[in-house]
């Protein structure tokens, strides 16, 4: 749990003190938030390996389709999705 400083009652006089004051807990706060990106990215990563083992697609004979063929998707119902895939250049 990260805890910020109260803000100041008067923004005009104190509002730079206020950031200097929290600028390790926004430090702290930016690592956690790239942590958590790097984990989701490597899950996401990792999903392909495991598609054609742990999931069942109906009508496609799993053999027949190459990793780097599986699209990841990332929702739950209701939710915004991410689509995570890799593009290999053709230099």
């Amino acid at each position: 749990m990260l805890v910020l400083p109260a803000l100041p009652h008067d923004m005009n006089d104190h509002l730079i003190q206020w950031f200097l004051q929290s600028g390790k807990i926004f430090s702290q706060l930016q690592c956690h938030l790239e942590a958590t990106y790097s984990q989701k990215l490597s899950r996401l990563r990792d999903m392909k390996k495991k598609a054609s083992h742990l999931l069942w697609w109906p009508f496609t004979q799993h053999s027949l389709i190459p990793e780097e063929k599986i699209t990841v998707i990332d929702a739950r119902v209701g939710d915004m999705f991410t689509i995570y895939k890799v593009s290999v250049s053709a230099w």
